[in-house]
């Protein structure tokens, strides 16, 4: 799904899977989720299975994905992304950093748009609809959830390197 909303140079892979099998975690990974609940722990390990996957599509090995202060997936020299899970979806998003400044996807249940999110995720574009058709465009991917891409910035305490879209080319 949420590679139908990005730019072909962006290495998109999500799944619907409940769970993966044990030992796809990088010992390094492991250690960050040792004391996790089960729940947290399998969107961890779906979340980066999708990661290595996006990772492959661009040429590289996998690689542990660890995270940040704040949480935020570290990524290999070179490479900027995202991940997202929700209910019965998790997704990750990758691009190389010489197309693409920062990068961030949002998975969410599948219902209306609070008032005021499509300004927060999507630059307007000359009165042509972007807002609308990126509304439209996030749908159900049958399973309760939706995504969409989203500007790096919209989380609290993450600030985009650029004011506009967080892509060099216009997305």
């Amino acid at each position: 799904m949420i590679e139908r909303l990005l730019p072909a140079y962006v290495s998109c892979a999500a799944t619907r899977e409940v769970s993966v099998a044990d030992g796809n975690l990088f010992p390094e990974e492991e250690e960050l989720i040792a004391t996790a609940v089960p729940k947290r722990r399998n969107d961890f390990a779906t979340a980066r299975a999708c990661a290595r996957r996006a990772m492959g599509r661009l040429g590289l090995e996998p690689v542990a994905v660890l995270h940040g202060k704040r949480g935020m997936p570290l990524w290999p020299e070179g490479i900027v992304g995202s991940l997202t899970h929700c209910e019965g979806y998790r997704a990750a998003a990758l691009a190389r950093a010489g197309d693409v400044l920062s990068l961030g996807i949002d998975a969410e249940p599948h219902a209306p748009l609070p008032d005021g999110v499509a300004e927060l995720v999507v630059l307007p574009r000359s009165g042509n609809g972007s807002r609308r058709r990126v509304a439209r465009r996030a749908t159900s991917t049958g399973t309760g959830c939706c995504s969409a891409p989203r500007r790096a910035s919209s989380r609290p305490g993450i600030r985009s390197p650029s004011p506009s879209w967080t892509s060099r080319r216009r997305i």
